[in-house]
């Protein structure tokens, strides 16, 4: 009887193995989606429906609640001197990181959209 017990845990903990395998190889297509969809969006190119017009009025938006800072950017591009380089380059890092944040968390705030995209797409290529 021990046998047929072993027999069946191993079952079980192989069929929770393939289940696992399945979903880390979902999630990681899904993040290499995302991350398409990323440069699609800073290329100027539609995502799963997204724009960049969408991410751009999504930092306005949280700029309004002072969760962004907007308006260091905007002084920045309208001060640039091109002389200034390492007062720019250290600036324009600052700006990077915080627009990189913040595109981290239009594609976050945009999650179900973008999976049920994904889903989509995967449905179509089946």
């Amino acid at each position: 009887m021990k046998l047929g017990f072993d027999n069946h845990l191993d079952r079980c903990l192989n069929d929770d193995m393939r289940r696992l395998d399945e979903y880390d190889q979902h999630q990681a297509a899904l993040d290499d989606y995302i991350d398409m969809g990323k440069q699609r969006l800073l290329a100027n190119r539609e995502f799963a429906g997204l724009t960049f017009s969408d991410f751009s009025q999504f930092v306005i938006e949280f700029e309004v609640h002072g969760q962004y800072p907007l308006d260091g950017l905007m002084k920045f591009v309208i001060n640039h001197e091109p002389n200034a380089a390492n007062t720019n380059a250290q600036l324009l890092t600052m700006h990077q990181a915080f627009l990189k944040t913040a595109l981290d968390d239009f594609i976050e705030s945009r999650m179900p959209d973008i999976e049920s995209a994904y889903e989509d797409l995967c449905k179509k290529a089946a």
